[in-house]
């Protein structure tokens, strides 16, 4: 498939089984300087037609906080099963990321409302104890950024929030067994536990 020079990362691509892709196009255009969201669209679209995708979202947000990727769709958005996505929430107004969960938040919704396939959203939510800094310099958590397989779910934490993940996910529709694992190594070289995979 020829998309025109535009380069794609693997970590900004969510799929399910059932042909769902989610993306988000600021970290496309911000990672291809000078290639206008147009062109960028219609390729994605012509890449959509071509491998039989049945939907394509391109969701338009910034990066959180300390995120080198331009904001990798695996920190926002991820599905838990083909019909159930989880995306990056927040109700605290004094957490750093709290604009970019808001404006996330009403692009959730609208794809909740055009998709055949995705039924039910489920947010995950960080508040200011999710946020790592280390030498005054923010790095880019979030809970999403997990791991999954068939047979097991592991969660990134941080020192300050592992003994309160469990609450955060606890009522996710998970059937296996999660783990919850200190990420901080990871994200002090800027990536996460999905970006390791």
């Amino acid at each position: 498939i020829d998309f025109g020079n535009i380069a794609l990362e693997g970590g900004n691509l969510e799929f399910s089984s059932e042909g769902v892709v989610i993306t988000n196009i600021n970290s496309i255009k911000q990672n291809n300087h000078g290639i206008r969201e147009e062109y960028i669209k219609n390729k994605l679209d012509e890449f959509k037609d071509k491998i039989g995708i049945a939907e394509l979202y391109m969701l338009d947000v910034d990066e959180i906080c300390g995120d080198d990727t331009n904001g990798h769709i695996d920190n926002l958005v991820r599905f838990l099963n083909d019909d159930t996505i989880v995306y990056f929430a927040s109700k605290d107004k004094n957490y750093c990321n709290y604009e970019i969960a808001c404006k996330l938040e009403k692009q959730i919704n609208i794809i909740i409302k055009k998709s055949k396939i995705i039924n039910k959203i489920i947010p995950i939510f960080h508040t200011n104890r999710d946020t790592f800094i280390k030498n005054k310099k923010i790095y880019p958590y979030s809970k999403l950024n997990f791991i999954s397989t068939k047979d097991i779910c592991i969660f990134p934490s941080l020192k300050d929030n592992h003994n309160l993940i469990y609450e955060d996910i606890h009522s996710l529709p998970i059937s296996s067994k999660i783990y919850i694992l200190n990420s901080e190594a990871a994200l002090l070289e800027n990536g996460g536990l999905h970006c390791l995979t």
